[in-house]
């Protein structure tokens, strides 16, 4: 990768901004040293996956699950500093569970989960998108993000939890926090200092990565992660198949050429818009099976062919 940047731009005047997998990673940090960067520095995210993290939710008074060094008697969850999204998260099941390296015991708290979608920029902020995380059943995999109808009251609270996240943390650019709503209270679990996920959402209600005047789109929104159910390694039938059946405006994030997907990783995002939520939902549902179906048939069709 330095390589390829100091080839395209060896006097470093093309602005960027790091996506998720790449903004976690303060290795390649001397790369973009010195070029305009459009979201947050690579010190505000190594802050964020940090135990100073807590600390200064703590010091704000913002709530968040507590997290311990030492397993408590009730439901808990493992997880890591060093990782992103849903990754790594497991529930406690021994309590002589010694933690590993970056690892720390977090409050399990049932409840609502949320995702915020904003953008800040020179004091501006605009709040694009609150979305519906929902999981993958029995698992912390997000199965899809669909946007929510909430009431004056809940986003005027969900706003002033991120204006002071946003002064807390100097945050900059496209970001997302995720909470979780109980009794009444919202719990701050992680801050996305980067675009990811709701990157397609944020594009359709905002048209881009900077605050804009563009009008919501009407309805609801949504992506949903398709896993795969196979080990599959992608060559140039799969390659033909995606092109053939995955056009951009539904689609993203499709695999390369020789890549292998393992069991219960994704394969793709699915990106689908709908007048109500549970219209939404139910294409959301029957547009993944109907591509998996496909997928695991042009799979057999490729065993048959090499065994005749």
């Amino acid at each position: 990768m330095k390589k390829i940047f100091f080839e395209i731009d060896p006097s470093k005047r093309i602005p960027f901004l790091l996506g998720s997998g790449f903004a976690e990673n303060h290795k390649i940090s001397e790369i973009f040293n010195n070029r305009k960067n459009y979201g947050n520095d690579f010190q505000v995210n190594n802050l964020i996956k940090s135990r100073e993290f807590f600390k200064n939710l703590q010091k704000n008074q913002i709530l968040y699950p507590k997290i311990f060094t030492k397993a408590p008697s009730k439901k808990t969850l493992i997880k890591s500093f060093k990782s992103f999204g849903s990754q790594k998260i497991k529930i406690l099941k021994n309590k002589d569970y010694n933690l590993k390296k970056n690892e720390y015991f977090q409050e399990y708290i049932d409840g609502k989960n949320t995702t915020v979608q904003f953008i800040c920029c020179k004091k501006k902020l605009k709040l694009i998108s609150i979305c519906k995380q929902v999981l993958k059943k029995n698992t912390f995999f997000i199965d899809y993000l669909i946007t929510k109808k909430i009431t004056s009251y809940q986003k005027k609270k969900i706003l002033n939890l991120v204006k002071k996240v946003v002064k807390i943390f100097n945050l900059k650019g496209i970001n997302n926090i995720d909470i979780i709503s109980n009794k009444g209270k919202i719990y701050l679990i992680e801050i996305n200092s980067r675009p990811g996920l709701s990157s397609n959402i944020i594009y359709k209600l905002n048209g881009g990565p900077f605050i804009n005047e563009k009008k919501s789109c009407k309805g609801f929104q949504a992506t949903k992660i398709i896993y795969s159910k196979k080990e599959i390694v992608i060559n140039k039938k799969i390659i033909k198949f995606f092109k053939e059946n995955c056009n951009s405006n539904n689609f993203s994030e499709l695999p390369n050429e020789r890549d292998i997907i393992k069991v219960n990783k994704p394969i793709c995002l699915l990106h689908l818009m709908a007048n109500t939520e549970k219209l939404l939902e139910q294409k959301l549902n029957i547009k993944a099976k109907n591509f998996l179906n496909k997928l695991e048939n042009n799979l057999w069709k490729k065993k048959l062919v090499s065994t005749t």
